[in-house]
């Protein structure tokens, strides 16, 4: 049981809302203010001189021919008739098509026993009107319940087994073209099908499927075209040099600046591929071929800079963000500290914050749920504003972010009437809490101890196959 004293201020706590004015000191406003001199950024750079050992990272200065997929000699080889029979005949299980058949369905939604003989009773009518000649698709467009196919006319196209309910599927598969069903039950309602087309189990006729292939095949000549020129170039490469490899083809010897691990190539469609293997080899290393997205290049590592510790005055930017970055956590304190004691001393935020350059912002009325803009949750130091009475200040709040000194200006308290009314609600949820807390800490305890005792272990669980359901229904 949980004492009354206990609810009580349990119950005032939630309850209590505030309106107040508050100071900011932000970091990032800090920051500007940190202006060290060139002496003190020399000694922050010599103390921490192995934080900046490796500051600059290793660069490579790389040669490469390259060439896209216009510029192989003799073009890319055609694709024969033969090549794509061939192809055809060993990738059979690519044009399988299974039994399928093509529907449209009226679902009149009956979810619980109260509305299914109303649901049941308007199919019936629609069922009949069909029979009748009425049109189907007309007659789903106004009255079907299946919102991604009314508009289409009740359309599902081509369906697979499996792809619905059993019910539903087993219909579907049963009925010859142009047919049209008696009543189907499922768990979404009742169902009028048609089925407008059946295709048996076949493979797809090479005439069917050759504008498919032919890309294909297209693209691994192309492929082996590219690898067998640059593998080429490698070679003359590596024999009289890049330069004349190059000339004798009619191409162009590209080098780079020094560049860091993961750079872009701006000549290259893509050069990812390049960068990660260029960092992969020696400097002056055998020639290597490596894709670029719209061809090939042949390339070779002229040169490494190791990583090293910068100059003071290459890096001197960086030093001061890095000087500013250690400073402000200490100016941060400091200076909310002195918001606070200004504040205190005047018995007003706004005049104390015009001294220290702070930013005055008022609150909404709040409680403790709330998110204050540059405060965040009013929780940890926050939280002591819901205990200062009207005209009140706190003390310094560090967010880490910001500074933060507030000054009560409204307060409402929940009434003796509004705290008994909700007395017995929240004696429940804490003690329903407590339990839960009571009996994970038990269920934690046990699960360790039968862990330890080898009376359970654990696997990977099995995982159901979802049910299939009519499509967008």
């Amino acid at each position: 049981m949980v004492p009354d004293a206990e609810v009580r201020d349990a119950v005032l706590k939630q309850g209590t809302k505030v309106k107040f004015d508050y100071a900011i000191l932000t970091a990032d406003d800090l920051r500007k203010q940190i202006n060290p001199s060139d002496a003190e950024l020399q000694t922050f750079f010599k103390t921490n001189a192995a934080r900046y050992a490796n500051a600059i990272p290793e660069a490579r200065k790389i040669r490469f021919i390259a060439f896209d997929y216009g510029q192989i000699p003799g073009g890319v080889p055609q694709v024969s008739d033969a090549e794509i029979a061939q192809y055809y005949a060993t990738h059979q299980d690519q044009y399988k098509v299974d039994d399928r058949v093509r529907v449209r369905h009226i679902l009149i939604k009956s979810t619980t026993p109260a509305d299914d003989a109303a649901a049941k009773k308007k199919a019936q009518d629609l069922l009949q009107q069909i029979r009748s000649g009425a049109d189907f698709a007309k007659l789903a467009r106004e009255n079907s319940d299946d919102p991604g196919s009314k508009q289409a006319g009740g359309e599902l196209g081509f369906l697979q087994h499996g792809t619905t309910v059993p019910e539903f599927d087993k219909m579907a598969f049963s009925l010859n073209p142009g047919q049209v069903s008696d009543l189907v039950k499922t768990r979404f309602g009742y169902h009028i099908i048609q089925t407008e087309e059946k295709q048996t189990a076949h493979v797809k006729p090479l005439e069917e499927v050759k504008l498919q292939i032919v890309p294909q095949l297209q693209r691994q000549k192309q492929t082996a075209a590219a690898q067998a020129y640059a593998q080429q170039l490698a070679s003359e490469s590596q024999k009289n040099g890049m330069d004349k490899a190059a000339e004798a083809h009619g191409l162009k010897v590209v080098t780079t600046d020094y560049v860091p691990q993961g750079s872009v190539v701006p000549s290259l469609a893509d050069s990812a591929a390049l960068m990660t293997q260029a960092f992969s080899v020696k400097a002056n290393t055998a020639p290597q071929t490596v894709a670029t997205g719209e061809g090939m290049a042949v390339f070779q590592v002229a040169d490494v800079h190791t990583a090293h510790a910068p100059t003071f005055e290459e890096y001197k930017s960086h030093i001061a963000d890095d000087y500013a970055q250690q400073q402000v956590p200490q100016l941060l304190d400091k200076k909310t500290r002195e918001l606070a004691d200004k504040a205190h001393a005047y018995n007003d935020v706004k005049k104390a914050a015009k001294e220290v350059g702070a930013t005055v912002k008022t609150s909404d009325l709040v409680g403790q749920q709330a998110q204050v803009p540059e405060i965040g949750a009013l929780t940890g130091p926050a939280a002591q504003v819901f205990t200062l009475s009207q005209g009140q200040i706190s003390g310094p709040v560090n967010t880490g972010r910001a500074g933060v000194v507030m000054q009560v200006l409204d307060k409402q308290v929940p009434s003796d009437a509004e705290v008994a009314k909700t007395m017995d609600q929240a004696r429940d949820a804490m003690v329903g809490q407590r339990r839960d807390d009571v009996f994970s800490v038990y269920v934690s305890n046990l699960e360790k101890q039968y862990t330890k005792d080898k009376l359970i272990s654990y696997g990977k669980k099995a995982q159901a196959a979802p049910q299939p359901v009519v499509p967008q229904s």
